[in-house]
């Protein structure tokens, strides 16, 4: 059988390995997908400044503990991420935090921030792709894990890339 390969901006990228992110996602909770996403978004954006910076131990234990605001605006510096990637991903974060800080939201309709998702750029800009299809993304759920899953695909080749970063184009596709 003939091994898939997922189009990425362009790029083919290994298909199990973004399959492999996704089930686990979905298999779990939306409270733990949620968190559990962007915490891995968040280690992806570590390991990229962190190939952008001298190698310093003391220097890593700094990124390691810094807040994520921090590691936005340093990303964001030194050309890591793009101006609407910062932005996408301080939405996502308050996502994430409210279902991480609040126990009464326990899917997206709770949440205070989720018509934000219309507005994010990766979501303006993807097409989903399942067996040859692409069909639109119509409920918060969708729009947010598919966000976490192309920046996860996004960073995650950025990083087999030597931290070069991707231009944006018309659509990304993630399955």
């Amino acid at each position: 059988m003939k091994r898939k390969k997922l189009l990425l901006n362009g790029e083919t990228f290994d298909e199990d390995l973004a399959k492999k992110f996704h089930d686990e996602l979905n298999g779990e909770s939306i409270r733990a997908a949620v968190i559990c996403g962007f915490a891995y978004i968040e280690s992806l954006l570590k390991e990229l400044l962190q190939r952008k910076l001298v190698k310093d131990k003391e220097t890593f234990k700094r990124i390691d503990i810094m807040g994520l605001e921090k590691i936005l605006s340093l990303c964001f510096c030194l050309g890591i991420i793009s101006k609407e990637e910062r932005s996408d991903l301080k939405i996502l974060s308050k996502i994430r935090n409210e279902f991480a800080h609040d126990w009464e939201v326990n899917k997206f309709e709770n949440i205070t921030i989720g018509n934000k998702l219309d507005n994010l750029y990766i979501v303006t800009h993807i097409k989903i792709c399942r067996n040859e299809k692409s069909f639109p993304i119509y409920n918060s759920k969708e729009k947010y894990l598919s966000a976490i899953n192309a920046y996860y695909l996004i960073f995650h080749w950025r990083l087999l890339q030597n931290g070069k970063r991707i231009k944006a184009r018309e659509n990304y596709y993630a399955i």
